[in-house]
């Protein structure tokens, strides 16, 4: 997820991690990357609070189609943009 309350008012990353895999794939020691989170991320809310910057804002999505359906839908309602990417292995 991308949101305008990242470091310098730009963005801010968060990666979520939602098979059963290790919860932080970029641990190096002890130290984890405090960007990547285990689940789904609550997409409603994170979308629905994109609302009070509208079309500067975008919604990129890549994943199941359920997911990248999911946050089609919830961007249209918000009025945000919104982008998608489809990898076939």
């Amino acid at each position: 997820l991308l949101s305008p309350n990242g470091k310098d008012g730009i963005f801010s990353v968060d990666i979520y991690v939602s098979q059963n895999r290790p919860i932080n794939p970029f641990e190096s020691n002890s130290k984890q990357l405090d960007f990547v989170h285990s689940g789904r991320p609550p997409l409603a809310t994170e979308i629905a609070a994109l609302r009070s910057v509208g079309r500067q804002a975008i919604v990129f999505s890549c994943g199941p189609e359920s997911l990248v359906h999911e946050c089609d839908v919830l961007s249209m309602h918000a009025g945000v943009h919104f982008k998608h990417e489809t990898f076939m292995f």
